[in-house]
């Protein structure tokens, strides 16, 4: 009979195979551990990897539901401020109101389905770490002939008073000027816009909470109706 002494202990054979057993099978709990171990931290790397992605905004089209076939149409975008969880953004595009003339219809094309054709960027920014974003939207028809978003601002800001913290610029991917407000004010922002002399023509909440379908496809459609509007927008992984 054959011993061997370890840690101790005198073994004969079939106590030392035993005892061989119980180790590799310790070695083999420990390599499992270490597994899970990096597959937890591999979802906390695609958390990360989301935090990270660039999502964008964009109007593909505008129907207006009305009898009237000449607008100048203008939007107004209330966002979540991208740093500042206590603050808002509003800005109004495009630059100019956009003429709508008889032959179009009613309908405003801002994506031709061409290849590479894009819609008009309303926002691009990082994906927020709850993958939900806030968004309201609001289509207006001037009145004015000479009204630009500049003058649009202002009128927000005068009507919003203390609630308007002032003006700021290249932030959520677009160059253009946005109005920095408090987040208690946007309740307001309908009962402001009101006050000034335009025409409401519609509300859109384009709230969107990102799914699995979003990361999947890449891209998610949306076809909504709010007042005399029918507005198609999409929200997109930005790849650029």
């Amino acid at each position: 009979m054959i011993f061997r002494k370890r840690a101790g202990f005198i073994l004969n054979h079939h106590s030392h195979r035993k005892f061989l057993f119980v180790t590799k099978l310790f070695q083999i709990t420990l390599a499992f551990k270490k597994i899970a171990s990096c597959y937890v931290g591999d979802v906390g790397f695609h958390t990360t990897r989301y935090s990270i992605m660039k999502i964008r905004l964009e109007i593909n089209q505008l129907t207006i539901d009305r009898p009237k076939k000449r607008w100048r149409i203008y939007f107004v975008v209330v966002a979540e401020h991208p740093t500042d969880p206590d603050k808002m953004v509003v800005t109004t595009v495009p630059a100019e109101p956009i003429k709508v003339t008889p032959n179009q219809e009613n309908n405003i094309h801002f994506d031709d389905e061409g290849p590479g054709s894009e819609g008009l960027l309303l926002l691009k920014r990082n994906m927020p770490p709850g993958k939900e974003l806030n968004v309201h939207f609001y289509v207006r028809h001037s009145r004015s002939g000479i009204r630009n978003a500049a003058n649009a601002l202002h009128d927000i800001a005068t009507e919003l008073g203390i609630d308007a913290l002032g003006p700021t610029e290249n932030i959520l991917g677009t160059n253009i000027p946005w109005l920095e407000i408090t987040k208690k004010s946007l309740p307001h922002i309908g009962k402001a816009l009101a006050r000034i002399p335009d025409r409401e023509m519609g509300f859109i909440s384009m709230f969107e909470r990102f799914g699995d379908e979003f990361f999947a496809d890449g891209e998610i459609d949306r076809k909504k109706t709010g007042g005399y509007c029918n507005i198609v927008y999409s929200w997109a992984l930005d790849v650029k």
